[in-house]
């Protein structure tokens, strides 16, 4: 590290810290010539630029042997057959719907939905209108304020706006 211009920072190790490292070699995992290095300094990896981490990394993983997970083969398997499921299902339902409109073009279907969605549009429209207009000739009953307060004090639980509608409610349904 030193040789990228990185220095390394003085560190005093614990008692624990100490025992770790002293496992850590004892497994084989660095090397005495690391040890000895851990012993007194570290270098913080924010030292790094990502180019240098990034080296440092894949050199480290290459000297371990370490590289991408392989998963057990039964996982590979489930994993392999539940994405050819997927693929297949969304080509069966893609056929189904280019076959459903290429027979539906075939016989004229499509136009003849066309067709009824334009009616129905229209049908919707003057069906609105209607109601339109003889909801402008309605006279929307009232409640007496006494009454409704007399209601009102009997539930007390409900704001006066609930108790509004769930009387309007009624006089609609009634």
């Amino acid at each position: 590290m030193e040789k990228r211009g990185v220095m390394p920072e003085p560190v005093t190790l614990g008692k624990e810290d100490l025992g770790k490292l002293k496992g850590i070699l004892g497994r084989g995992e660095i090397t005495e010539e690391d040890y000895e290095f851990l012993l007194r300094g570290r270098i913080e990896l924010n030292a790094l630029t990502p180019t240098e981490l990034l080296e440092w990394l894949e050199k480290r993983l290459e000297e371990l042997d370490l590289w991408k997970t392989v998963p057990e083969q039964e996982e590979l398997d489930g994993c392999m057959k539940e994405q050819m499921d997927s693929n297949l299902e969304y080509t069966r339902k893609s056929l189904v719907g280019e076959l459903t409109e290429a027979f539906e073009d075939k016989l004229g279907l499509s136009k003849i939905q066309d067709a009824l969605g334009r009616i129905r549009g229209t049908i919707e429209e003057k069906i609105d209108a209607e109601i339109s207009r003889h909801m402008e000739d309605i006279e929307y009953p009232t409640k007496n304020v006494e009454e409704f307060n007399k209601l009102l004090r009997e539930d007390m639980e409900n704001y006066w706006a609930v108790l509004a509608e769930e009387i309007a409610t009624l006089m609609v349904a009634g």
